[in-house]
């Protein structure tokens, strides 16, 4: 949807949602589970989408970041 909660996303990626050590293994663990860092990694990029149409362009490029690295692992 058009809407996303800003301050309620960053608090679930930062404070509510553990996947402690998942975006650094060198691998994912199983094709069935592969769609696990692909949900964070969309999360991250609507956060960065959110951010940018706000003006908050740091917090944006954070995000993005944070998105780069799920995507690599869902591929991994």
């Amino acid at each position: 949807g058009a809407m996303l909660d800003v301050p309620r996303t960053k608090r679930l990626l930062s404070d509510v949602f553990v996947f402690r050590d998942l975006v650094d293994r060198a691998h994912w663990t199983d094709d069935a589970t592969r769609g696990i860092p692909t949900y964070y990694a969309y999360t991250w990029v609507s956060l960065a989408v959110a951010e940018q149409a706000l003006g908050n362009n740091a917090a944006a490029e954070q995000a993005v970041q944070q998105y780069e690295k799920w995507m690599a692992m869902a591929v991994r």
